[in-house]
Protein backbone atom coordinates (compact mmCIF):
# COMPACT_ATOMS: atom_id res chain seq x y z
CA UNK A 1 0.00 0.00 0.00
CA UNK A 2 1.20 3.49 -0.71
CA UNK A 3 -0.15 6.94 -0.11
CA UNK A 4 -1.57 8.47 -3.27
CA UNK A 5 -1.50 12.22 -3.69
CA UNK A 6 -3.27 14.54 -6.12
CA UNK A 7 -2.50 18.25 -6.47
CA UNK A 8 -4.97 18.82 -3.59
CA UNK A 9 -2.95 16.34 -1.46
CA UNK A 10 -5.60 13.66 -1.16
CA UNK A 11 -4.31 10.74 0.94
CA UNK A 12 -5.63 7.19 0.61
CA UNK A 13 -4.44 4.74 3.28
CA UNK A 14 -5.47 1.40 4.78
CA UNK A 15 -6.77 1.19 8.36
CA UNK A 16 -8.09 -1.44 10.73
CA UNK A 17 -11.76 -1.66 11.69
CA UNK A 18 -13.25 0.99 13.98
CA UNK A 19 -14.50 -1.52 16.57
CA UNK A 20 -13.53 -5.03 17.75
CA UNK A 21 -13.84 -8.02 15.42
CA UNK A 22 -15.19 -11.37 16.61
CA UNK A 23 -13.56 -14.46 15.10
CA UNK A 24 -14.51 -18.13 15.36
CA UNK A 25 -11.83 -20.84 15.44
CA UNK A 26 -11.78 -23.16 12.42
CA UNK A 27 -12.11 -26.14 14.75
CA UNK A 28 -13.59 -26.30 18.28
CA UNK A 29 -10.91 -24.82 20.52
CA UNK A 30 -10.26 -26.28 23.97
CA UNK A 31 -7.32 -24.99 25.98
CA UNK A 32 -6.34 -27.25 28.86
CA UNK A 33 -5.24 -25.95 32.23
CA UNK A 34 -1.75 -24.47 31.99
CA UNK A 35 -1.65 -24.77 28.19
CA UNK A 36 -1.00 -22.05 25.58
CA UNK A 37 -2.53 -21.93 22.09
CA UNK A 38 -1.83 -19.47 19.25
CA UNK A 39 -4.54 -18.72 16.71
CA UNK A 40 -3.96 -16.79 13.48
CA UNK A 41 -6.87 -14.59 12.43
CA UNK A 42 -7.40 -12.13 9.59
CA UNK A 43 -9.64 -9.09 9.72
CA UNK A 44 -10.90 -6.77 6.95
CA UNK A 45 -9.42 -3.36 6.22
CA UNK A 46 -10.99 0.05 5.93
CA UNK A 47 -9.88 2.66 3.37
CA UNK A 48 -9.15 5.99 5.03
CA UNK A 49 -9.37 9.10 2.83
CA UNK A 50 -7.87 12.32 4.18
CA UNK A 51 -6.66 15.62 2.78
CA UNK A 52 -3.65 17.85 3.35
CA UNK A 53 -0.35 17.34 5.12
CA UNK A 54 -2.22 17.17 8.45
CA UNK A 55 -4.33 14.33 7.01
CA UNK A 56 -7.72 15.76 7.91
CA UNK A 57 -10.10 12.81 7.68
CA UNK A 58 -12.79 13.05 4.99
CA UNK A 59 -14.29 9.57 5.14
CA UNK A 60 -13.62 5.89 5.70
CA UNK A 61 -14.91 3.05 3.55
CA UNK A 62 -14.84 -0.64 4.45
CA UNK A 63 -13.13 -2.80 1.82
CA UNK A 64 -15.59 -5.43 2.99
CA UNK A 65 -18.33 -4.50 5.45
CA UNK A 66 -18.68 -7.38 7.95
CA UNK A 67 -21.96 -8.02 9.69
CA UNK A 68 -22.66 -6.65 13.15
CA UNK A 69 -22.45 -9.00 16.12
CA UNK A 70 -23.27 -8.65 19.82
CA UNK A 71 -20.52 -9.80 22.16
CA UNK A 72 -21.45 -10.27 25.79
CA UNK A 73 -23.07 -12.61 28.31
CA UNK A 74 -26.57 -11.18 27.81
CA UNK A 75 -28.50 -8.43 26.03
CA UNK A 76 -27.75 -5.88 28.75
CA UNK A 77 -24.01 -6.40 29.12
CA UNK A 78 -21.69 -6.37 26.13
CA UNK A 79 -20.90 -4.40 23.00
CA UNK A 80 -21.52 -4.28 19.27
CA UNK A 81 -18.62 -5.70 17.28
CA UNK A 82 -18.03 -6.93 13.74
CA UNK A 83 -18.26 -10.64 12.93
CA UNK A 84 -15.41 -11.90 10.77
CA UNK A 85 -16.39 -14.02 7.78
CA UNK A 86 -13.12 -15.96 7.99
CA UNK A 87 -12.08 -18.51 10.59
CA UNK A 88 -9.11 -18.48 12.94
CA UNK A 89 -6.45 -21.09 12.09
CA UNK A 90 -3.93 -22.85 14.29
CA UNK A 91 -1.40 -23.07 11.45
CA UNK A 92 -0.21 -19.87 9.75
CA UNK A 93 0.30 -21.74 6.46
CA UNK A 94 -3.47 -22.39 6.39
CA UNK A 95 -4.33 -18.68 6.54
CA UNK A 96 -5.18 -17.22 3.10
CA UNK A 97 -2.86 -14.26 2.49
CA UNK A 98 -4.98 -11.45 1.06
CA UNK A 99 -3.99 -7.84 0.45
CA UNK A 100 -7.29 -6.48 1.80
CA UNK A 101 -7.00 -8.19 5.20
CA UNK A 102 -4.58 -7.97 8.15
CA UNK A 103 -3.28 -10.97 10.09
CA UNK A 104 -3.14 -11.01 13.89
CA UNK A 105 -1.50 -13.79 15.95
CA UNK A 106 -3.64 -14.34 19.06
CA UNK A 107 -2.20 -16.35 21.94
CA UNK A 108 -4.43 -17.74 24.70
CA UNK A 109 -2.79 -18.87 27.94
CA UNK A 110 -5.13 -20.73 30.28
CA UNK A 111 -3.92 -20.05 33.81
CA UNK A 112 -7.31 -20.79 35.39
CA UNK A 113 -8.20 -23.98 37.24
CA UNK A 114 -10.42 -25.42 34.51
CA UNK A 115 -10.30 -26.17 30.79
CA UNK A 116 -11.27 -23.31 28.50
CA UNK A 117 -13.73 -23.79 25.63
CA UNK A 118 -13.59 -20.99 23.05
CA UNK A 119 -16.41 -20.59 20.54
CA UNK A 120 -15.66 -16.97 19.67
CA UNK A 121 -12.73 -14.67 20.46
CA UNK A 122 -12.68 -10.87 20.50
CA UNK A 123 -9.88 -9.13 18.58
CA UNK A 124 -9.37 -5.52 19.80
CA UNK A 125 -8.26 -4.11 16.44
CA UNK A 126 -8.92 -0.53 17.56
CA UNK A 127 -5.81 -0.86 19.79
CA UNK A 128 -3.56 -2.32 17.09
CA UNK A 129 -1.11 -0.85 14.59
CA UNK A 130 -0.85 -1.89 10.97
CA UNK A 131 2.39 -3.16 9.43
CA UNK A 132 3.29 -4.11 5.85
CA UNK A 133 5.80 -6.88 5.21
CA UNK A 134 8.26 -7.17 2.35
CA UNK A 135 5.72 -8.97 0.14
CA UNK A 136 3.00 -6.37 0.65
CA UNK A 137 0.88 -8.31 3.16
CA UNK A 138 -0.47 -6.64 6.28
CA UNK A 139 -0.03 -7.58 9.94
CA UNK A 140 -0.83 -6.24 13.39
CA UNK A 141 0.94 -6.66 16.69
CA UNK A 142 0.48 -10.02 18.38
CA UNK A 143 -2.31 -10.20 20.97
CA UNK A 144 -2.09 -12.29 24.15
CA UNK A 145 -4.92 -13.21 26.50
CA UNK A 146 -4.10 -14.64 29.93
CA UNK A 147 -7.12 -16.27 31.54
CA UNK A 148 -6.93 -16.63 35.31
CA UNK A 149 -10.57 -17.05 36.38
CA UNK A 150 -13.54 -19.22 35.47
CA UNK A 151 -15.50 -16.61 33.52
CA UNK A 152 -15.01 -15.10 30.06
CA UNK A 153 -12.61 -12.36 31.19
CA UNK A 154 -8.85 -12.26 30.67
CA UNK A 155 -5.95 -9.85 30.84
CA UNK A 156 -4.94 -8.37 27.48
CA UNK A 157 -1.35 -7.82 26.42
CA UNK A 158 -0.45 -6.28 23.06
CA UNK A 159 2.98 -6.98 21.62
CA UNK A 160 5.45 -4.26 20.75
CA UNK A 161 6.03 -3.89 17.03
CA UNK A 162 5.25 -6.28 14.22
CA UNK A 163 5.03 -10.01 15.00
CA UNK A 164 8.03 -12.24 14.30
CA UNK A 165 6.17 -13.87 11.40
CA UNK A 166 6.31 -10.68 9.28
CA UNK A 167 9.50 -10.28 7.21
CA UNK A 168 10.94 -6.77 6.82
CA UNK A 169 7.89 -5.04 8.34
CA UNK A 170 7.19 -1.32 8.08
CA UNK A 171 4.68 0.62 10.19
CA UNK A 172 1.95 2.16 8.03
CA UNK A 173 -0.85 2.99 10.52
CA UNK A 174 -0.97 3.68 14.25
CA UNK A 175 -3.78 2.46 16.55
CA UNK A 176 -7.10 4.28 16.57
CA UNK A 177 -7.15 4.22 20.38
CA UNK A 178 -4.60 3.91 23.14
CA UNK A 179 -4.83 0.75 25.23
CA UNK A 180 -4.54 1.19 28.98
CA UNK A 181 -2.54 -1.77 30.24
CA UNK A 182 -3.88 -3.76 33.18
CA UNK A 183 -7.37 -4.83 34.12
CA UNK A 184 -9.63 -7.49 32.66
CA UNK A 185 -11.44 -7.46 29.32
CA UNK A 186 -14.14 -9.71 27.93
CA UNK A 187 -12.19 -11.94 25.58
CA UNK A 188 -14.04 -15.20 24.92
CA UNK A 189 -17.48 -16.56 24.29
CA UNK A 190 -18.21 -20.23 24.89
CA UNK A 191 -21.13 -22.04 23.26
CA UNK A 192 -21.19 -24.45 26.20
CA UNK A 193 -21.39 -21.56 28.62
CA UNK A 194 -24.23 -19.91 26.68
CA UNK A 195 -26.26 -23.14 26.49
CA UNK A 196 -25.90 -23.72 30.21
CA UNK A 197 -27.48 -20.32 30.91
CA UNK A 198 -30.60 -20.95 28.78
Amino acid sequence: YSIEETPSRLNVEPALADRPVIVRPEEPLFVLVGETVTLFVSTPLWIRISVGTEKTLLTEIASYRPSDSWFGPNTREGEICYASATLGRLNLDDVPMRLHRAITPVTVHNRSGESLSVDRIRIPVEYLSLFQDGEGYLWTEAVRYDKTSGDELATLDIGRGAPRFADNPALIAVPRERHSRGGLVRAFSSLIHRISEV
